[in-house]
């Protein structure tokens, strides 16, 4: 039995097992190519295998006559390979080690589109044209001409089918990413469909029906204002690569604009999200160009409002680089060296920055070495899940499509269990902050991995949440230690703090979510902003709170916990 489409071999369990060297794959595996920069590198290892494969095979070959729908169909693929490379050659392109489709956003959209749709169109065709078994004798007839190419492609096509093939959600899932890039870091859409994403360029771009999709993704999440932003742009570009049909984008783009204005109120504007503009849009072409998005308007009003309601006002501007917090919280920071907190550091003490005093977060410096956070990113990798935890205090919103109710708040993978490296890092935290922590007294070590475009949206650290603790089980400090180099983006922002973390590779970063009466301290809300560039990988400890003191009631109720200096405690702030 012949798997003829991408959709069978998902399906109906119908891959066959060719003279005992094709492993059945696992099938229903959930593909993680839009979370997981892992499986979202493997992908990109099997469209260059593919690209390799047709460039130095299919087109030499009688089997693929001149004019034949198979031949087109090839020749669409590599096209579409070649213009992410900036229409240089497939053949250099795939040489190309230093243009990588994983790290930028716009190319991850282009290479799972790619390989969801052309290659989809490919297989069917060429798996009912060409018979299976002549596909693997032309790769095996490869290997032994040339290179060990056929191999690599064999194995790297049964990796692929054991992960899962990429659909329709990963696709939605990268176009929800790079709207979640524009809104949050208030990127232009021209920019981004030319490749640019903040000021990093690359050589892939958008076509009218790419910005078509993203537009589609737009308004199915109730992002108004993005949707005409984009359609307006897949209209413009249409027009000239006559990639899609003008009529039909003029039809969306009205559609967009009635609903906009059905769900825009000017009486209440400044309290609805940030996906409208500041008024009603007519059917003038370009009118929206002319319109204020409420996002810049919120933000010009509230930022640096400690609230919880301007808590993503604030998340806006962290992310973007501002700073929110006074001149006086600014004059209370400093860095020194650690080396009282434990006899160990007396030799060798720890750098160490306050970001923010009052509440007191932290960052430490070359706190790990590579090799325990080569092993930590290494066992990670063969336990990714998607996260699916239950953070409080997240800003609710309510859209009309499923997909945002899945990566609204988070867009990441998680790793969980034991770890060769955890029990070191427990008492590295325990030697840091003078805590109980290894033991039951702490959760796992559990590293998150972000993608491009990956994020966290702020919340609470507490799994429950209700003015007070409802468990002495919750997290009392957080501990995030940074595994990697995240080439732009990524920062840990403290949205009430006004302040934000870079992603300092080696450093960790601590926190107290509660004050000394076990109640939460919403100073602790706290989120990731998305990833512009490359891929973010961190490990997160997190102390309960009932196992660190025997009387954990101070002077006054609701005081914060704070960090000595040097065995030394600083004044305490004047409010």
């Amino acid at each position: 039995m012949f798997c003829r489409t991408v959709v069978d071999i998902q399906n109906d369990a119908c891959m066959t097992n060719i003279e005992g060297e094709f492993p059945p794959p696992t099938l229903f595996r959930q593909p993680l190519y839009a979370l997981s920069i892992s499986h979202l590198r493997s992908l990109e290892r099997f469209d260059s295998e593919i690209v390799e494969h047709l460039t130095h095979t299919f087109l030499t070959t009688e089997n693929l006559p001149i004019g034949s729908e198979i031949r087109r169909l090839v020749q669409v693929y590599l096209s579409d390979y070649e213009e992410s490379f900036g229409k240089i050659n497939a053949r250099d392109a795939v040489y190309n080690k230093e243009m990588t489709f994983s790290r930028h956003p716009i190319c991850a959209y282009r290479l799972t589109r790619r390989v969801t749709f052309l290659l989809q169109d490919l297989l069917s065709h060429e798996l009912t044209y060409w018979p299976l078994q002549k596909l693997f004798d032309s790769l095996r007839h490869y290997e032994n001409t040339n290179t060990n190419f056929g191999s690599r492609f064999l194995e790297t096509v049964h990796n692929f089918s054991q992960q899962g093939w990429p659909n329709i959600e990963n696709l939605e899932t990268w176009a929800e990413k790079i709207l979640r890039l524009q809104y949050v870091y208030n990127l232009e859409v021209n920019q981004l469909a030319d490749g640019w994403v903040s000021t990093v360029p690359s050589n892939c771009t958008l076509h009218s029906f790419h910005c078509y999709e993203i537009a589609w993704v737009a308004m199915t999440t109730d992002q108004f204002a993005s949707a005409i932003e984009w359609l307006e742009l897949a209209k413009e570009r249409a027009s000239v690569d006559q990639k899609s049909s003008v009529v039909f984008i003029e039809f969306s783009l009205r559609n967009a604009i009635k609903n906009h204005n059905f769900g825009f109120d000017d009486v209440i504007k400044m309290e609805q999200g940030p996906w409208f503009f500041n008024r009603l849009i007519t059917f003038v072409p370009g009118d929206s160009k002319n319109a204020t998005k409420l996002r810049d308007l919120q933000y010009k009003a509230f930022k640096g409002n400690k609230q919880k309601m301007y808590s993503r006002i604030n998340y806006f501007g962290l992310c973007s680089g501002d700073h929110l917090q006074t001149e006086r919280e600014k004059a209370m920071l400093f860095c020194w060296n650690e080396f009282k907190i434990h006899p160990s550091y007396v030799i060798g003490p720890v750098k160490m920055e306050f970001l923010s005093q009052h509440p007191d977060i932290i960052q430490m410096y070359d706190i790990l070495s590579e090799e325990e956070m080569g092993s930590i990113i290494s066992e990670s990798d063969d336990r990714l899940e998607p996260a699916s935890s239950t953070f409080v205090g997240y800003n609710t919103a309510s859209f009309s499509h499923h997909i945002s109710q899945t990566s609204y708040h988070r867009s990441l993978v998680n790793s969980h269990g034991s770890f060769s490296k955890g029990r070191d890092l427990e008492r590295k935290l325990e030697r840091l902050t003078g805590l109980v922590v290894q033991g039951a007294v702490s959760e796992d070590l559990a590293t998150a991995s972000y993608s491009a475009g990956g994020h966290l949206h702020p919340h609470f650290d507490n799994h429950k949440y209700s003015g007070k603790l409802d468990s002495e089980k919750s997290p009392m400090i957080t501990a995030t230690f940074y595994l990697n180099d995240v080439e732009l983006g990524g920062a840990t922002v403290y949205t009430s703090a006004g302040v934000a973390a870079s992603p300092v590779k080696g450093s960790l970063t601590l926190w107290f979510n509660i004050f000394n009466d076990g109640s939460v301290d919403f100073d602790s809300y706290h989120g990731g902003c998305p990833v512009l560039i490359g891929e973010k990988i961190v490990g997160n400890v997190w102390t309960n709170y009932e196992y660190q003191f025997s009387g954990k009631c101070g002077l006054q109720p609701m005081e914060k916990y704070r960090f000595p200096v040097n065995n030394e405690y600083l004044p305490k702030r004047k409010k």
